[in-house]
């Protein structure tokens, strides 16, 4: 982690502070953090929670919007199923288990699968399958 970072952090807590989101006891404060931080997660302390700046400059390496999100939840459940299923394919091709281990191993399977459900359901509704109360 370099200046750039610190700066571009320092720069958010000003807009939020100008915004009225931070009293000038509690920029000061942060912004001494800021700049001199160590790690990311000093700085993503400091931010986590303020709402994402809309006039934020696009860089890379900025965070992820929120249909990247959507996709990688959707592409790790696909996989996810993608890994069950070929298990599942393994299992019944090679036919070396018995007993415990298969049923073991089945409900591995299984339970994979639903996880790998729910992962693509949070990824497509953008939440998890359950109402909010």
């Amino acid at each position: 982690m370099g200046d750039e970072e610190r700066h571009a952090c320092a720069e958010q807590l000003a807009t939020h502070h100008a915004r009225g989101r931070l009293s000038a006891e509690e920029f000061e404060e942060r912004l001494g953090i800021a700049l001199t931080a160590q790690t990311g997660g000093e700085l993503g302390r400091l931010l986590v929670d303020l709402p994402f700046p809309e006039s934020a400059p696009s860089r890379r390496g900025s965070a992820p919007s929120q249909l990247e999100h959507r996709w990688a939840w959707v592409g790790g459940g696909l996989f996810l199923l993608a890994l069950s299923v070929a298990a599942i394919v393994l299992m019944s091709t090679t036919g070396t288990l018995y007993g415990d281990e298969a049923a073991f191993q089945a409900a591995m399977t299984g339970l994979a699968g639903i996880v790998a459900t729910l992962l693509v359901v949070r990824g497509v509704l953008g939440r998890w399958p359950v109402p909010r109360n």
